[in-house]
């Protein structure tokens, strides 16, 4: 053993390294010294190494340590376990190349790549540094990167600790295998949105802090599960309209799974818990090309001054949404749902495909094309191919109290109609106010302006009906 040193090569191992680099995968490779150490235990010692790539990325290595089998290193196989110190890898961007959309590799492919890397059994990395460019703007960096892999016949295990330029710290696990896929968690603290520059251009305009826990399974060919939870104490969304306003969103937590089985997504938010606004619910979302797109969101005790202040402005070129918010200016939803399902994307613009279900408390209606505002309404409330729909609507208008209303308002100015039907129980002062209001017959305007005082109740059907620009009454 101690005459070792003196029977390698160490010019043809570290030719080996270099053939095997660039024959697989096209790496080049600088060796500065490379020193054979047999105590404490049989290693080769590689000092300022460098690998690159047709300019796409760069991974400077001041120390790696190969500690190989006795065996291996006297037929120059080099099978053992990997160690680097303090590497830097930079990655540039190919601008030539276009990009493509992301598609799940099979296992495979994914297992020829992981386990071709024929002298390694370990891989431990040190105090690693990672930076992406894209030209001379660096887009994000790691820093504080440790690492632990083991590429073994039937699994590779990864765990993996780091410092993203985004967040505060990461954590990474992962198992592949060849009969179950692959599968792990995900951890990250003090995850920074807004900074997350290489994400598409709308995260750009999210400003929020949090914390990220995943876990996900992928079988090949079948399915990918991912579970998530998402905690941040502050959320600020700038709007993409030209007056750019900015929303907030306060002590937020977000659960929920993603489920893709073949050609189909299913998300599903299990919980969803904010402050500000006030929301409490749960939603879902899927999509299936060629066959179809929908989401279904749940909550309860919603605040409709609230909801409505951040709806117009996140959706403020949207006729419905700006309509309905028209009509419902305010008070309290005890349940809510709402959802929409369209052939594609594009159809989920459509107001017509918006299904509303919801129990008013309290809120205030404003019936359209009358000048009447109905307060504390109480009753169930639903939207249908762009009609707004009442039932069992109670609440007070203009000093009258209204019972077991009924209503059926189109969302659109054209043709506007309208019809209310409720019973209505007021003071006869209060009636005859409500027929000169509605009733502008000449003769019956001169008949009403000749009583001068009236005394007592009435009960009575109020019939409103027409369109938004001409309103008919029936008392």
């Amino acid at each position: 053993l101690l005459l070792l040193p003196t029977l390698i090569n160490l010019k043809v191992i570290k030719a080996k390294i270099a053939q095997e680099l660039r024959t697989r995968y096209k790496i080049e490779i600088q060796i500065g010294e490379i020193q054979l150490k047999i105590l404490p235990k049989l290693r080769l010692l590689l000092q300022e190494v460098t690998l690159n790539q047709d300019h796409l990325f760069k991974l400077s290595i001041p120390y790696v340590t190969i500690s190989p089998s006795l065996s291996s290193l006297m037929f120059f196989k080099l099978k053992g376990d990997l160690s680097f110190t303090q590497p830097q890898l930079i990655i540039w961007e190919n601008q030539t190349k276009e990009i493509e959309p992301f598609v799940l590799p099979d296992w495979e492919s994914l297992q020829k790549k992981l386990f071709s890397l024929s002298f390694v059994n370990k891989l431990h990395l040190t105090e690693g540094r990672f930076i992406f460019f894209q030209g001379k703007t660096p887009l994000f960096s790691v820093s504080s990167l440790n690492l632990d892999a083991s590429l073994q016949k039937e699994q590779f295990l990864l765990t993996a600790s780091f410092s993203p330029s985004f967040a505060q710290n990461f954590f990474l696990k992962i198992r592949a295998h060849p009969t179950g896929g692959i599968e792990g968690e995900i951890k990250g603290k003090g995850i920074s949105l807004h900074y997350m520059t290489f994400l598409p251009q709308f995260w750009h305009r999210i400003e929020a802090k949090g914390d990220l826990h995943l876990t996900f399974h992928y079988v090949p060919k079948e399915e990918v599960n991912i579970g998530f939870n998402f905690i941040f104490p502050c959320l600020r969304l700038k709007t993409s309209s030209e007056a750019q306003r900015i929303l907030t969103f306060k002590c937020g937590i977000i659960q929920g799974t993603t489920l893709r089985q073949h050609d189909r997504w299913d998300i599903k938010l299990t919980k969803i818990d904010l402050k500000t606004p006030h929301i409490y619910g749960q939603a879902s979302f899927f999509y299936q090309k060629g066959k179809g797109v929908g989401y279904t969101l749940q909550a309860r005790d919603l605040n409709i001054e609230e909801i409505r202040k951040y709806a117009l402005t996140l959706f403020p070129e949207h006729k419905t949404v700006k309509k309905i918010f028209d009509i419902v200016k305010a008070g309290k939803i005890a349940s809510f749902t709402l959802s929409q399902r369209a052939k594609g994307i594009a159809g989920l613009k459509k107001g017509k495909t918006i299904k509303i279900d919801a129990m008013a408390d309290g809120a205030e209606i404003d019936i359209p094309g009358t000048h009447l505002l109905l307060q504390q309404a109480k009753g169930m409330v639903w939207v249908r191919e762009g009609v707004l729909y009442g039932k069992d609507i109670s609440g007070k208008i203009e000093g009258a109290q209204l019972q077991n209303g009924q209503m059926a308002i189109c969302l659109k100015s054209k043709p506007g109609t309208l019809e209310v039907k409720t019973t209505l129980i007021a003071s006869l002062k209060t009636a005859m106010a409500f027929l000169k209001h509605f009733v502008k017959t000449e003769s019956v305007q001169r008949e009403l302006d000749k009583i001068k005082q009236v005394e007592g109740k009435v009960k009575a059907t109020l019939h409103l009906y027409g369109t938004y620009h001409k309103v008919k009454v029936a008392l």
